[in-house]
């Protein structure tokens, strides 16, 4: 009986960690954002402050370690095969979708810059590298975590309030946590999301 009691709790401590880091980190900042009480002019700093905090955890403790998060760099095959011919079809498909367009943003080489530089591989860091990191850490299945992590992106661009930009970043979302579960580097979906991201933003499509 004690025993059993033990492995109960144990199993609940498990899931105490990852179930805050998700509630802090990834749920209430963009419920903030969502809801108005963080404007949303200011969604890019929320997301600045996500990845830092994110960043400062990963650190900070020592169960994560730079080939844990995969910070490494790929391989150029990886690379091409992994993140450019995929983020090409995906480009392809969006295009010949007939989606609806919106206004396309054009002409805002710092907005692009910052997007390709900044904004994407920080989004790469929090919903895949340290997302990972972290539910990895405490036993859950890969399969649970590819769920998790593709929910938790689609759920972040809810303060679009947009149903096309929820249901297409689900579905890159879900291509980017599979591929990062098979190649274990940030830096190929990283490049990925760039390059999708730019086309769908000056098409109008996002």
């Amino acid at each position: 009986m004690e025993s059993a009691a033990l492995l109960r709790t144990s199993g609940e401590a498990g899931w105490l960690r990852p179930a805050t880091t998700i509630l802090g980190i990834y749920v209430c900042p963009v419920l903030l954002v969502a809801t108005g009480v963080i404007p949303f002019g200011l969604r890019f700093y929320v997301l600045m402050a996500m990845t830092l905090l994110a960043a400062g955890i990963a650190l900070l403790s020592p169960r994560h370690s730079a080939s844990g998060l995969g910070l490494g760099l790929p391989r150029f095959g990886q690379l091409m095969g992994w993140a450019v011919v995929p983020a090409a079809i995906f480009i392809g498909a969006i295009l010949l979708g007939g989606l609806p367009m919106h206004h396309p943003v054009q002409g805002r080489t710092v907005f692009y810059l910052f997007f390709v530089l900044v904004s994407a591989p920080a989004q790469e860091f929090l919903y895949r590298s340290f997302l990972f990191a972290e539910l990895g850490e405490s036993r859950i299945p890969p399969t649970a975590i590819v769920a998790v992590s593709t929910l938790l992106f689609g759920f972040m661009h809810i303060i679009y309030r947009d149903r096309n930009t929820v249901l297409l970043t689900l579905a890159a979302g879900l291509i980017w946590a599979v591929v990062f579960q098979l190649t274990r580097r940030v830096s190929i979906v990283a490049v990925s999301h760039a390059a999708l991201g730019v086309a769908a933003i000056m098409t109008g499509v996002i």
